[in-house]
């Protein structure tokens, strides 16, 4: 225990995740091209601001600029009057000091903006898994509340990871995809699905939906089959099927593919003979050797686990 706490103590602290340069030349860069306030105050916050002055300062120009009141800082200077965050660092010259580096209007503001808000990301990130480990230490704390906690600090970054793209960032974002050798997943299994999804890729998503007893989960545990043999990594995430009743009915579909080895699914939960166990044995090795993974969740409610496989996820209904 007391070798944990050392490494936990020896972690940089939050200020050392940070670029306070950063934050000033996009302060710099808002007080002086009302364009940039609109570039930016739709994807930052005022607390993703390392230096609390920064954070304030942003939210003024943000609602200066929405008032279409300057921006200057001459025009915002008298709003922080008796501010002693701003008289430690020299009061309104320092406003005007922030104006003054030679790449503004030159440099992307969104950049910037980008890089602040990952590193507060970071430190959100930081301060939940500490949270999480602490708890680890009092025994009262249930498992499931740890696990809660470290996975909100991880998904800190989904949250607040907006993405901002003009126009032309999304026309060539999409002529580079039409150049990529990648067809995207293909089921084979399925020829029907391949036609009508045309191959997923990453970052898409498509949901199948159905009413219960309709095929959602036969559907599902083919196309993961079919992707997984077609070399695609699958991720097979179950939130009420347990794993192993899962994969019986993977077994029990890779048999259907031929009539002379078929064992139907009742049969193989049930007491198949010595011909059907030696056909769900080979079916199973089968399977092992693919780049599938199951996750069973019924047991961690809590906590949505982190995806495993590269390209394709598939999930039971």
């Amino acid at each position: 225990m007391n070798a944990q706490t050392a490494e936990i103590t020896e972690l940089p602290p939050p200020a050392d995740i940070s670029n306070v340069e950063a934050e000033a030349f996009l302060l710099g860069c808002m007080m002086t091209n009302r364009a940039a306030i609109d570039r930016v105050a739709d994807i930052l916050r005022a607390e993703d601001f390392r230096h609390p002055l920064h954070g304030r300062i942003f939210e003024t120009l943000v609602h200066q600029a929405s008032l279409g009141r300057g921006t200057s800082p001459i025009a915002i200077k008298g709003m922080f009057e008796g501010d002693q965050d701003l008289a430690d660092l020299g009061g309104a010259s320092y406003l005007a000091k922030l104006t003054g580096d030679n790449s503004i209007g030159v440099l992307d503001e969104r950049e910037f903006a980008r890089q602040i808000i990952d590193l507060a990301d970071r430190r959100r990130m930081r301060a939940g898994l500490l949270e999480a480990v602490a708890k680890c230490s009092d025994l009262n704390a249930p498992l499931l509340e740890i696990a809660s906690c470290a996975d909100a600090a991880v998904s800190a970054r989904a949250e607040t990871g907006l993405v901002e793209a003009d126009a032309a960032d999304c026309v060539a974002s999409f002529m580079a995809e039409m150049d990529d050798d990648s067809t995207g997943v293909r089921c084979v299994n399925i020829p029907a699905m391949d036609d009508l999804l045309g191959g997923p890729r990453p970052k898409s998503l498509t949901i199948l939906g159905g009413r219960p007893g309709m095929g959602k989960t036969a559907v599902a545990c083919s196309y993961a089959r079919g992707a997984a043999n077609n070399g695609h990594g699958v991720l097979f995430v179950t939130l009420e099927m347990a794993k192993e009743e899962l994969i019986g009915r993977m077994i029990a579909e890779a048999l259907f593919d031929n009539e002379k080895q078929r064992v139907p699914y009742s049969v193989l939960r049930g007491r198949p003979n010595h011909w059907e166990r030696q056909q769900i044995e080979m079916a199973g090795n089968y399977l092992s050797s693919l780049p599938l993974t199951v996750v069973d969740t019924r047991a961690s409610m809590g906590g949505f686990p982190r995806a495993k496989a590269p390209l394709a996820t598939t999930r039971s209904p």
